[in-house]
This record gives structure tokens, sequence and C-alpha cells, in this order.
């Protein structure tokens, strides 16, 4: 019995050790456990074939906003195959735009930092510098897509800089005060010049993460 039991404490360990070693996804995530986020590992993956973000892993779309679209002009697939930048999955948004409802300015969603709507993350001392992700995709006139850490910074992507082939897009967060966040990222299709309307556009986003160099 004592030689069972050893041998299953031999494997557990060693399982603890692969998972928490692992630099991909923070060790809060894997084993439920209140780690300090200055020991998180150099890249978290918000997005990687799935959501990690230690939070609901379902977005969350901004219906409350009077200026968001609805469902019924846009999609979101958070599981599509299509090509991936890396791996099998990656994420597929399209926003049909405002032409026929311009006060509609937008479609987008959040990326939730805890399992309840209304909880919040501090990410001010997790040493993070960088924001990255990898995105293509075509956009109509006057439609951006836009990555944000919500109320603290925005980095929009223009038409022009939107292509069929996947491109890197790094975002430099250093001084950003990162505190009392409900959503870790948002995303959205938006106008870019108010008054002007727009088709809107498809673009596929992958390998979402923030990254200490």
């Amino acid at each position: 019995m004592n030689r069972i039991f050893n041998k299953f404490l031999f494997i557990f360990f060693v399982c603890v050790v692969f998972f928490t070693s692992c630099e991909k996804y923070p060790v809060d995530a894997l084993l439920g456990l209140n780690a300090p986020i200055a020991a998180w590992p150099d890249t978290w993956y918000l997005y990687d074939d799935e959501f990690n973000t230690k939070g609901n892993s379902e977005p969350y779309v901004w219906k409350d906003d009077p200026f968001c679209d609805s469902w019924n002009n846009a999609t979101l697939d958070t599981k599509c195959t299509n090509a991936p930048q890396s791996g099998t999955r990656c994420i597929k948004f399209t926003w049909g735009g405002n032409s026929k409802s311009p006060e509609k300015t937008f479609f987008g969603f959040g990326m939730q930092s805890r399992n309840e709507i209304g909880g919040i993350i501090d990410l001010t001392n997790s040493g993070y510098k960088w924001l990255k992700f990898y995105v293509r995709g075509n956009l109509y006139n006057n439609c951006v897509f836009k990555l944000s850490i919500p109320d603290k910074i925005t980095y929009s992507v223009t038409s022009s800089e939107i292509t069929s082939t996947w491109q890197e897009v790094e975002i430099d967060i250093t001084g950003v005060q990162m505190d009392n966040l409900k959503f870790v990222v948002g995303l959205a299709l938006a106008v870019d010049k108010d008054g002007i309307p727009t088709n809107g556009g498809t673009v596929y986003i992958d390998n979402i993460r923030f990254t200490k160099d």
C-alpha cells in the first residue's frame, strides 16, 4: 500500500512541476492558486486556440452601450479553424457596418478578468511591457479594428493596414496604470470618422498575449 501511495505522490509532484513551469499559462489559471502576479510567466497568452484570461471563457459583448450594434449585424467565432496563425484555432470577427443604422458606431466585446461580471484584476506590478497579437482580414472604408485595455489604452488598425496575410502588432504598455480592470482586453470593429457610414468588415485575430520583453 505504501509503495502505491508513494508512486501516486511522485506522479502528482511531477505533474505539478510540469504544469507550473509552463510559460504559456499562469500557474493560477492551472491550479486555482492565488499566485503573486509578479511570478507569472514572461508571456501570458490571453488567447491561443482558447481564452486564458483567468476569467469567464465567454466574451462579454457591450450590448448595454447605446452605440454598440446588435448580434443581428455581427458574428463572432472564437473557435475558427480557417488558417490560424499558429495552433488550430483563431478568432473570426465580422461587423456589417452602420450604413443602415448610422447611430450604431461599433460592435465590440471584452475578455473578462473574473468569472463574474464586475470582478476586477490589477496588472500594475505584473512587469508586462507589451501587448501583442496577430491580425489579418479585410475592412471596408472608414472601418477600423481596435484592441484595447479598456479605459487605459486603445490601438487602432485601419483598413489600409489590414491585409489578407497575418501581421504582428505590438503595443507598448510601459507606464500604463493597469489597475481596476474589469476586462483584460477589449476588441471592436468601429467607425473611424464620425458621420461617414461604413460597411464594416472581417478580421481574424490570434495569439493575443502580454509579454515582459
